[in-house]
This record gives C-alpha cells, sequence and structure tokens, in this order.
C-alpha cells in the first residue's frame, strides 16, 4: 500500500516544482501570456487537489506510522506551498488594468 501513496505524492512533488516554473516564466517572460501562466496555474492546483485527495485515502489504509506521519508531513508542506503560489498569481491577475478599446 506504500506503493499506493508514493505515485501521487510524486504528483504532489511535480506540481509544486511546475508552480515555481511558472512564476518564474511570469516573472522573465512575455507579460502577453499572462493569461496562460493563470491557466497553467489553476491546472496545477487541480492537479495537486487530486494528488492530496489520493495521498490521504492511501495513507488511512497504511499501518505504518511513522511513513504515514513522514508523507502527511510533506503533503502539507507541498499543498501549502502550491497554494501560496496559486495566491501569489491570482493576486497578479487582480492587479492588471485592461484597457478598453
Amino acid at each position: 500500500m506504500k506503493q499506493a501513496a508514493l505515485v501521487p505524492m510524486e504528483t504532489l512533488r511535480v506540481t509544486a516544482k511546475l508552480s515555481g516554473l511558472v512564476e518564474e516564466a511570469i516573472e522573465k517572460g512575455n507579460p502577453n501570456c499572462l493569461c496562460d501562466a493563470a491557466v497553467a496555474v489553476q491546472l496545477i492546483r487541480a492537479a495537486a487537489i487530486g494528488a492530496v485527495y489520493n495521498v490521504r485515502v492511501n495513507l488511512s489504509n497504511i499501518a505504518d506510522k511513522d511513513f504515514s506521519s513522514r508523507m502527511q508531513s510533506e503533503m502539507a508542506s507541498l499543498r501549502n506551498n502550491i497554494v501560496q503560489a496559486v495566491g501569489r498569481l491570482e493576486a497578479r491577475m487582480r492587479r492588471i488594468k485592461f484597457e478598453e478599446s
């Protein structure tokens, strides 16, 4: 059953890395692509939420409490990092002023 929790945990790790890459692209990339980056972050959020749910379900069936505790801790940290990254991007999107034609 540990492997069943490790697979979605890896998905969560990858989504955390992706959120950092998207933030970097926003800072250094073409400002006209900000909307694309915002959509990417929403997809990252959805993937992360799904992975968190999956890890939780699988950890509930694992008898090794030390393993479960370590996984829970890492999961919470990754989830919080992703939530913060999404929040920063959403705040940035709210600050954009669109010109009317």
